[in-house]
């Protein structure tokens, strides 16, 4: 046996201000706890970790600056945090925005998957983006004067609707785009490159290069600094003959952006991050290993931040090196279990992190990909791995325990903490009695992905059949209704749902409804609640209370949830997905 320990966090070294400002595996069981009444009126979202990696972030000379998440995350600069923005009640399932820009006066336009959306400093209003292409870069002289680049194509923005432009020659891939006062430039593969000044049409530039340019900054009129593949790295002129030069790149085999606020302070970003000074680069950082960094940017003061992959969230520069925020998740949340006394663990990747009150007291790495996680108390609480580890927590530390068997867990459920049990691989059938966990057999090698019961049932789910625990075995039956898509604790209820219909377990059966028709063909994932009539939906549309008549969306952060986990307690509602956020009453 093996023991690996709780890290205890310290201070959150990065400026995220956590108040208010996926993967096709069957869904996990959601917790049992009983749901607190809450009006879902009065609930307000909090950030409480982040899982999402920063793809774009963008600020004007004054301060103001957004920052986009991979998989929907909007934070917003307010010059001393980054807080995660509440979206407003009744607007559209949020997209992947993918660019953002900046006017002087604060405002931000956002780009997504046929969608562009502003915010004017105070409310939002949301629109269509023509092409069902992935726009990758946006630039302005004003909110009625703003380009995008998208795959071949360039688009104007006059303040009412986006128009494709008319370019010169054949399409290429574009992929990026910078301006400085009445011109615009955008760049493409085989060194294509483009310029427009104000009044004329677009014409097209030699820099004497058919290297595939990836990103370009315009610190001047006259000056463009582009980068390539390979670590091509040149200056071109925008007046007159281009004069292209090419100049020593950075030590970055995959550089990405390229920006700065003048051209002796110029950064290029890819594996690592690279500070020019006109006359050559120097490494930003002591960290060797690749930071895959995506988004960088530098508040007036001169306070670096970084969005990156594989690391989760905002990195600030310290003066020396790469500082990652402690908060972040190393993964999208797998299990979500609530202590009901105001705990909360969740499983992210390699980590679990355990909440107290609402804020992050101990996270620990145990070196594998961790799956489900429950407890019987806030001092025993049970977590698998999907490569077939057991773990337990004492309340101060988490020790890889013993198993017979071999196989993944995929869901763990227990009367009390003297009967237990797991399910998952057909070897990975387990009880334990208290003292140790022992084999059980049962009559199908199928994957059971989630397991939940009361005093007189218990039940587990796979894909294409049901456990149900009879006299202390295991017997097989099929889905009640065919495709299920979860079974969840609701209350005293143990409950399965289709796209149709939900299921209610019996000591001998299943008593079908039908899904209300206000839940009907929405894309829900999770539900948790007491009753059909008392209970939250997530899903892809955000989560929504459902009073058996009617459901109201909760206010939402910009999160775009997959297959979210659900739980509630006294402490409020538990959102689990790529971030987890926590609903609570003023």
């Amino acid at each position: 046996m093996r023991a690996r320990i709780l890290i205890s966090l310290p201070l959150l070294l990065l400026p995220l201000n956590l108040g208010c400002g996926g993967d096709d595996s069957p869904t996990a069981p959601t917790d049992d706890t009983p749901v607190v009444a809450f009006d879902p009126a009065t609930l307000t979202p909090e950030l409480v970790a982040v899982g999402e990696a920063i793809m774009s972030i963008a600020g004007n000379d004054s301060g103001a600056a957004w920052a986009l998440g991979s998989n929907g995350l909007v934070l917003r600069w307010n010059g001393a945090t980054w807080e995660p923005v509440v979206m407003p009640m009744g607007a559209p399932p949020l997209p992947r925005y993918r660019a953002v820009w900046v006017d002087g006066d604060g405002a931000a336009y956002f780009l997504g998957d046929r969608s562009f959306a502003i915010h004017d400093g105070k409310t939002w209003t949301f629109q269509e983006f023509p092409s069902i292409n992935r726009p990758v870069a946006m630039w302005g002289r004003a909110g009625d004067d703003i380009y995008a680049v998208e795959n071949s194509r360039i688009f104007h923005y006059d303040g009412k609707s986006w128009e494709a432009e008319t370019l010169p020659d054949g399409g290429v891939q574009m992929t990026g785009l910078a301006g400085f006062g009445d011109i615009v430039v955008a760049v493409g593969s085989d060194g294509r490159v483009l310029q427009k000044t104000v009044g004329e049409r677009w014409v097209s530039l030699d820099i004497d290069t058919t290297i595939d340019l990836v990103a370009i900054h315009k610190p001047d009129r006259a000056s463009n600094y582009v980068i390539g593949k390979d670590g091509y790295f040149a200056r071109f002129s925008s007046l007159g003959s281009p004069d292209p030069k090419t100049l020593p790149g950075p030590n970055d085999a995959a550089p990405l952006r390229i920006t700065g606020s003048d051209p002796k302070r110029m950064y290029v970003v890819g594996d690592f991050v690279n500070r020019f000074n006109g006359d050559d680069f120097r490494q930003v950082g002591t960290d060797t290993n690749p930071l895959g960094v995506k988004a960088i940017w530098e508040s007036p003061d001169g306070a670096l931040y970084i969005g990156s992959v594989p690391n989760w969230g905002l990195m600030e520069f310290d003066g020396v090196d790469w500082q990652a925020d402690p908060r972040s998740l190393p993964g999208q949340v797998k299990g979500m279990w609530s202590d009901g006394e105001g705990g909360v663990f969740a499983t992210a990747g390699t980590s679990i992190v355990h909440f107290l009150d609402g804020e992050l007291v101990q996270r620990a790495d145990l070196g594998v990909t961790l799956q489900s996680v429950w407890g019987s108390s806030p001092t025993s609480v049970w977590a698998s791995s999907n490569t077939g580890e057991l773990f337990h927590y004492d309340g101060q530390q988490w020790t890889e325990i013993a198993r017979p068997g071999s196989g993944v867990i995929g869901s763990i459920w227990g009367r009390s903490a003297t009967e237990i049990y797991a399910v998952g691989h057909a070897e990975a059938t387990l009880r334990f009695d208290g003292a140790a966990w022992s084999p059980m057999a049962r009559p199908t090698d199928d994957f059971f992905s989630s397991i939940a019961g009361r005093e007189d049932l218990v039940i587990a789910w796979g894909r294409d059949s049901i456990l149900r625990l009879v006299d202390g075995e295991w017997a097989t039956e099929p889905p009640p209704g065919g495709l299920l898509l979860g079974l969840l604790q609701m209350g005293d209820e143990v409950v399965a749902y289709s796209p149709l219909q939900f299921f209610i377990a019996g000591p001998a059966g299943w008593e079908a409804l039908p899904v209300p028709g206000v839940l009907f063909n929405r894309s829900f994932f999770s539900y948790v609640g007491n009753a059909l009539d008392d209970m939250f939906a997530t899903g892809f549309g955000g989560t929504e209370y459902f009073d058996g008549t009617s459901a109201r969306p909760l206010p939402m952060l910009s999160v775009r949830e997959m297959t979210a986990r659900i739980v509630t307690g006294e402490h409020g509602v538990w959102l689990g997905g790529r971030n987890i956020v926590r609903y609570v009453e003023p």
